[in-house]
This record gives structure tokens, sequence and C-alpha cells, in this order.
């Protein structure tokens, strides 16, 4: 079994409920997010930023980072950690912290994680995760999805021209659609606790939300 990855990004919003549905092996507080995690009570493993505005205790490793770089300090951090690791002895990387913050150029380059290509091999494994919404990367192939028992909405973004996108067993299914640009495929339902997508090309996000 492969290393379950937990990171809390600083976005100055209320602690995440959510976070006490995941488990994880390690645990990395990313700036703002290492001081909220310490005061609700965990003990970091990697606390990594640049502390411009926190002071970080109970973490096993802290890396301080300066405040003039050229990645966020949730870039570096997941940059660190995969080099630490290895990516191909990740399974999981959960990410809170990322969505909804006050700083919607934040939040869409942690969204963007999707274009980079020092996180190709570890896309698939990635989630991002607030108490409303949880958004994953999906790859070519064949992909069966969960529903989330909280969670009522299903939508499929891409974020490149797809070739062959299947939906099955939701309340508004595709077969075999091409799709040129960008599409949002939005509100769509499972309509049972299972729902199976394949595409031959292309990249997509996947959310899973509610009201």
């Amino acid at each position: 079994m492969g290393v379950k990855m937990t990171f809390y990004a600083g976005n100055k919003l209320p602690f995440c409920q959510q976070f006490n549905e995941y488990d994880f092996d390690v645990l990395i507080g990313v700036d703002g997010g290492a001081k909220l995690l310490i005061d609700h009570g965990y003990t970091l493993d990697y606390a990594i930023g640049d502390f411009d505005s926190v002071t970080v205790q109970n973490a096993t490793e802290v890396v301080v980072l300066p405040a003039e770089k050229d990645d966020t300090d949730l870039q570096y951090a997941l940059s660190y950690m995969i080099e630490q690791y290895g990516w191909e002895n990740i399974d999981e990387i959960n990410i809170f912290g990322a969505l909804n913050g006050k700083r919607l150029d934040h939040t869409l380059c942690n969204v963007w994680l999707v274009f980079e290509e020092r996180f190709f091999n570890v896309l698939h494994k990635i989630k991002l995760i607030d108490d409303t919404n949880t958004m994953q990367f999906l790859l070519p192939g064949k992909h069966v999805l969960t529903k989330q028992a909280d969670k009522r909405y299903l939508s499929f973004i891409s974020v490149e021209p797809i070739q062959h996108l299947t939906l099955k067993n939701v309340k508004y299914p595709l077969l075999e659609r091409d799709l040129q640009q960008s599409v949002a495929y939005i509100s769509n339902e499972f309509v049972d606790e299972t729902m199976c997508v394949s595409f031959s090309k292309g990249k997509i996000i996947v959310l899973q939300t509610k009201d």
C-alpha cells in the first residue's frame, strides 16, 4: 500500500469539517493551514510555507520558504512531498483549504494544477476538498466514481479537447461525445451508488457538490 497524504492550505476560512472524514499517513500544513491544524489539536509531519504571518510549532519537520518565490506555498509543498516520497509511492493526495478562499487567484492557481507537467504522474491521485465540494482530475481511460453520501450534484468540466466522452449510470448520460473546446457539464446526478465515465483523449475535472 502506498502513502496517503493530506495537505491543509491556509485560506483564512473556518476549519473544514470534511477533514475529519479522511484518514492519512502523512499530514502537511501549508503556511496558515499549519497553524489551523495545530490549533485544532493535530501534530504535523511537515509544516511548509513562508510563515510571514504565523509561528509554527508541533511539527516534526518545518520547511521555511522565502516570501518572494515563483511557486505558491502549496505548489512548493506538493512538489517537495512528491520529491521526498516518490510519486509512485503515493496513493492519495487530499488537499483542504485550496478552494473558496478570499483570493480567487489562489483558488484558480490550485485548480490549474491540472496543467502543470510536474504533477502529471500524481494528477489522478489528487482531490481538492472543502465542505461543499470535492474536486478530482481524470486522465484518459475508464473510471468508476462512487457517490459521496452528502453530495447531490456531479459535474464534468473539460480543460482541453476530449474524444469519446461517455457518461453512464447518471441522470444525463452521454455516449462517445467529442469536444473541441472546454465545456462544463454541470449539475448531473448519480442514479445509483456508482457511475462510469470514460474518454480516450484529454483531461477532465470532476466535482461532486452540494448547495
